[in-house]
């Protein structure tokens, strides 16, 4: 699970969802639908890393959402579309994105929704050293 430091308001964390026969299964993530909600996340780790972002793709879904690092964490911006043509919901993993921690500090990430009253669910952040 990503260690999430702090969400503003809009974000929620689930734990399961309803499928389309009624079934509950256990899907836990943290979700938004509000433009301009931030979740605040940290890497637990210092120095030169590489992140990759699971979140629920959907073909109906349009939801997007920008990571940033901040608090002496420095790396691109990286854009994410909830938004999958195939036709099925499944877990997507951005490409790896490199950030890098001054000092001893742990990398603090900003998840921001960029578009509104559409879901875009966080499922995973996945964090490695960058060996370069």
């Amino acid at each position: 699970a990503p260690r999430v430091l702090n969400a503003s308001a809009g974000w929620r964390l689930t734990s399961t969802e309803t499928g389309t026969s009624g079934e509950v299964k256990r899907k836990p993530g943290y979700r938004a639908s509000a433009r301009g909600a931030v979740l605040r996340l940290s890497t637990l780790q210092s120095g030169a890393q590489r992140v990759q972002v699971g979140f629920l793709a959907s073909p109906r879904s349009r939801a997007t959402a920008a990571l940033t690092c901040e608090a002496g964490c420095t790396c691109a911006r990286l854009e994410l579309s909830a938004h999958d043509s195939r036709g099925v919901s499944t877990t997507r993993f951005s490409d790896p994105h490199a950030a890098v921690a001054a000092g001893e500090q742990p990398c603090e990430l900003a998840l921001r929704l960029t578009s509104d009253r559409e879901d875009f669910k966080l499922i995973a952040l996945h964090v490695a050293e960058d060996a370069r």
